[in-house]
């Protein structure tokens, strides 16, 4: 009989123990979870800004080397700043987002050169967890002239 109540006691403190460690473990994987989420989300937010942002410098730098390419009478500000809102449609952001500059830069024969410049474009996170502020992408590329 004492050995059947022994018996009974041990399997009743063993089952309260696997029942608490089951607890424990599903309240430790809760916490790691939410911190592999938060990761996930901030890598996935900051992969995105750097590929947003590559994909706008090349975007620019393609412009601007197509207006070093124009000669006198054909550079035109307005043209390629068109030249490089159509560039910006093509990647994956909006091509009326941000303020596009073009300059042509020295004057006839001694350091001629292009600057075109994408200003202020904002970007639009995921996760407000890992960015805390808005962003803005900004980017630029000068190339020299190449007419006479």
């Amino acid at each position: 009989m004492r050995s059947a109540l022994r018996d009974l006691r041990t399997r009743m403190i063993t089952s309260t123990f696997v029942r608490e460690e089951r607890a424990a473990a599903m309240v430790e994987f809760s916490v790691a979870a939410m911190l592999i989420v938060v990761v996930v989300f901030g890598t996935v937010d900051w992969a995105r800004f750097f590929f947003l942002r590559g994909q706008l410098a090349e975007a620019v730098r393609d412009s601007a080397r197509y207006a070093a390419t124009l000669t006198e009478a054909a550079a035109d500000t307005v043209a390629v700043g068109a030249y490089a809102r159509d560039l910006i449609g093509n990647t994956s952001a909006s091509p009326t987002s941000g303020t596009v500059t073009v300059s042509f830069l020295g004057t006839a024969g001694t350091d001629r050169r292009v600057r075109v410049a994408l200003t202020n474009f904002p970007f639009s996170r995921i996760s407000p967890l890992v960015m805390k502020s808005a962003k803005t992408i900004s980017v630029a590329a000068e190339f020299r002239r190449e007419q006479p």
